[in-house]
């Protein structure tokens, strides 16, 4: 074999199968209703705080009604998506590697296993319970609100939990940036994910995070621009 083949064997990426299509839709609905819920809660305590006690950019531009439409419509899809996810999880045996202290497949590390773990049975449902309760609806149907200490206490909990989201958020995003923008961003589209040695890996992480950075930049600016067609001065 020349020197040419042997070349192209060590630089050819090696293609590895990471998520499969019922992650990837999971991933991606929870995406989407994720953001929309934080968007319209953040209306919602704009609107019940009083006008300017958020900037516009970080909540939806509706009304205190539409808002609370939208957050409960984003709310069933994100529980209806969990519970889906969390079943197909089971019976996949996806869920084994998502636990931790349990011999897995080595696909994430510990400390990512204990941050899915904390999302999906801790700060999952615990923002999904609160919300309910929060709902006179369904605070009549069933009676949460007095288990949870009162109403006070469960919209402590409920913002609580939404923070904690945040949280996570901020540091998976970062992670994402840091350790192969592109490549993490193509394997949660299609699947496929190089892992070809540390080099491409990284795929130069600082650049990531510009990346990440001009993103949420250009988000700010729109934001902005529409907040301000829609509230002239």
């Amino acid at each position: 074999m020349d020197d040419r083949a042997t070349e192209l064997i060590h630089t050819r990426p090696c293609w590895k199968y990471r998520h499969s299509l019922a992650v990837r839709i999971a991933h991606w609905t929870n995406a989407v209703c994720v953001f929309g819920l934080i968007l319209s809660g953040f209306q919602i305590f704009s609107d019940v705080r009083g006008e300017g006690s958020l900037p516009g950019w970080a909540t939806f531009i509706h009304t205190i009604g539409m808002g609370r439409s939208e957050h409960f419509l984003f709310a069933w899809v994100f529980v209806a998506n969990g519970i889906g996810f969390t079943l197909y999880a089971i019976s996949s045996r996806h869920l084994w590697d998502l636990l931790p202290f349990l011999k897995t497949s080595g696909r994430y590390n510990l400390l990512q296993r204990l941050a899915y773990t904390g999302v999906i049975f801790g700060l999952g449902p615990l923002v999904a319970i609160t919300g309910a309760a929060l709902s006179p609806r369904i605070d009549a149907l069933i009676p949460i609100l007095n288990l949870l200490g009162g109403r006070q206490a469960a919209k402590t909990l409920h913002l609580a939990a939404c923070f904690g989201l945040i949280g996570y958020i901020m540091a998976h995003l970062t992670m994402v940036a840091t350790t192969g923008f592109w490549n993490n961003l193509r394997s949660m589209l299609t699947g496929w994910y190089s892992a070809d040695g540390l080099p491409h890996q990284l795929d130069k992480g600082h650049k990531g995070v510009l990346r990440m950075g001009v993103l949420l930049r250009a988000w700010r600016a729109g934001r902005r621009w529409i907040y301000g067609v829609h509230n002239p001065q």
